[in-house]
């Protein structure tokens, strides 16, 4: 599912976009200091250095994100690097890898691999796809503490077979062993519901699409996400260890204590924090003491742009294997050549697309002035389309806006 930052109110803050921006950011001044962490549950401000020792006795802490924000995981490097000063017996597990890659982390952490070798041998490209350069630091801080790292997810054709037939019909093989997820809550079927129709909705709407087959097959992909990654780091936790176990993974599997610490308390987890990054866009109206146990402010800093590098205008997403595009920025050359909101990447410069990076990739190795033909499906339909590149390039690309 997508994942950005507070996926459950994207249509709240879409609405600076008519004219209450304003408003917004000073309400959420209230809630966000950059810099401090915010207990949600007491509304109190503080440290760094007096909020993480009160993780010291938990089990599980997981540790939201938007994958393309940089910010975001220097943020979770932070947090990390604070709780191991707390506690030696860390494991991080992360979202991004499947199972069977579990044995690239092991040699990785051991220092046996390279970089190279690493994303390769853990599929990288393939079974993430986002710039691996936003992840880096965190892996090699895992590998010179030589701190344990656990793959969570499962492959990603497992999912989509969830999402094609539905967990009723497929047996624990095909699950990849994974036990059956307990259901989820009326609260977290209203929340995939907006993820599921792409904005918020109203009662009656959202009554609509939780009756939808199509939606429920949707639910039941989400639920063996969230019980796959549940279900590896309680095995951690019950380890001869016990070691406190950090999660990294997308915002949407843990916000409101929904997905991943729904399933580790049906496993037998309780001792679960939600930590999340945040900034000033968020309405403190839409932050409860269920929504995390922390939330970091962090300022709207942005990468600086390179004018050597080329942009095409889309924001890319990696979903049950596709890649898509989840927005097209105005006046952009994407949006003149006829790419929309929604579309699936299936060939760029007559090579098949199979990860955000391919697509990362030939846009970067552009030239102003050429024309670059994309293949997309639109609605069952395949469509031809050209991007045209103009003489001169003024901005970059990017992971996040291609």
């Amino acid at each position: 599912m997508p994942q950005s930052i507070f996926t459950r109110i994207k249509s709240l803050i879409s609405l600076c976009v008519i004219g209450s921006c304003l408003s917004f950011n000073a309400f959420a001044s209230e809630c966000h200091r950059e810099g401090r962490w915010l207990n949600p549950g007491t509304k109190e401000f503080t440290s760094t250095a007096k909020f993480i020792p009160t993780m010291r006795d938990q089990q599980v802490i997981l540790l939201g994100e938007q994958h393309d924000i940089a910010e975001h995981h220097r943020w979770q490097l932070q947090t990390i690097s604070a709780l191991f000063a707390l506690r030696e017996d860390i494991v991080l597990g992360f979202e991004m890898f499947p199972r069977r890659v579990q044995p690239a982390l092991d040699q990785w952490v051991a220092g046996n691999l390279s970089e190279t070798q690493f994303l390769k041998q853990s599929d990288w490209s393939k079974v993430w796809g986002y710039d691996s350069a936003l992840y880096m630091p965190i892996f090699h801080f895992a590998r010179i503490n030589k701190i344990p790292m656990l793959a969570l997810n499962v492959d990603r054709a497992t999912v989509r077979s969830a999402s094609k037939k539905g967990l009723a019909q497929m047996s624990e093989d095909e699950r990849q062993g994974v036990s059956l997820p307990a259901p989820a809550s009326a609260d977290y079927l209203e929340l995939l519901a907006n993820t599921f129709g792409g904005h918020g909705h109203g009662d009656a709407a959202i009554e609509e699409t939780i009756k939808d087959e199509r939606f429920l097959r949707f639910v039941d992909a989400q639920l063996l996400w969230d019980r796959a990654m549940a279900e590896q780091l309680a095995k951690a936790v019950k380890s001869e260890r016990t070691p406190l176990i950090i999660g990294v993974m997308g915002t949407g599997h843990i916000i409101d204590h929904f997905g991943v610490p729904h399933q580790l308390a049906d496993l037998g987890i309780q001792h679960t924090r939600v930590l999340l990054p945040g900034n000033s866009d968020i309405p403190c109206s839409e932050i409860t003491a269920r929504t995390a146990d922390g939330i970091f402010g962090l300022s709207h800093y942005k990468e600086p742009h390179s004018d050597n590098k080329l942009l095409l205008g889309v924001h890319l997403l990696n979903e049950n294997g596709a890649v898509k595009i989840a927005r097209v920025v105005e006046k952009s050359i994407a949006e003149s050549s006829g790419l929309k909101q929604g579309d699936t990447f299936v060939t760029i410069a007559g090579k098949i697309v199979n990860s955000a990076d391919d697509v990362v990739t030939t846009v970067q190795a552009m030239s102003a002035g050429t024309w670059l033909p994309i293949e997309v499906k639109r609605d069952g339909e395949l469509l031809k389309l050209v991007a045209k590149f103009p003489a001169e390039a003024t901005v970059n690309d990017s992971k996040s806006a291609n």
